[in-house]
């Protein structure tokens, strides 16, 4: 699944919201209250990680039963040169460890001019 774009040394957040298929009327109960998720950044599988982001650092939040905010701060991305990043989810409070299922590709633009705030 594709994302919006990020672009590299900004700060990037992206909600996810799961929608049953009709006839489905009963709502999803994916991210409940107290579970624990990590995603890692890599251009793609198999690459060294490029970002981390947990639900216990903040860069992960749970909205509802079926939303998440993912927000990647400007500094975990101010080195990135490359076009794209892939990241996925994995539940983390489950004993073994549980993947969701969906893997997302996002496009990494980079800027012409830069934030002083990734500088930092």
């Amino acid at each position: 699944m594709s994302t919006a774009p990020l672009v590299a040394g900004f700060a990037w957040a992206f909600p996810i919201r799961l929608i049953p298929k009709p006839p489905a009327t009963a709502p999803i109960v994916a991210f409940p209250v107290g579970s624990q998720w990590r995603a890692e950044f890599r251009n793609k599988e198999g690459t060294p990680v490029l970002a981390t982001l947990t639900t216990a650092t903040g860069g992960i939040t749970r909205i509802a039963d079926d939303q998440l905010l993912i927000t990647l701060p400007a500094s975990a991305s101010a080195t990135w040169t490359v076009k794209s990043v892939k990241f996925d989810l994995v539940r983390t409070d489950t004993g073994p460890d549980v993947y969701l299922g969906v893997k997302f590709t996002v496009v990494v633009i980079q800027p012409v001019t830069v934030t002083t705030d990734a500088l930092l």
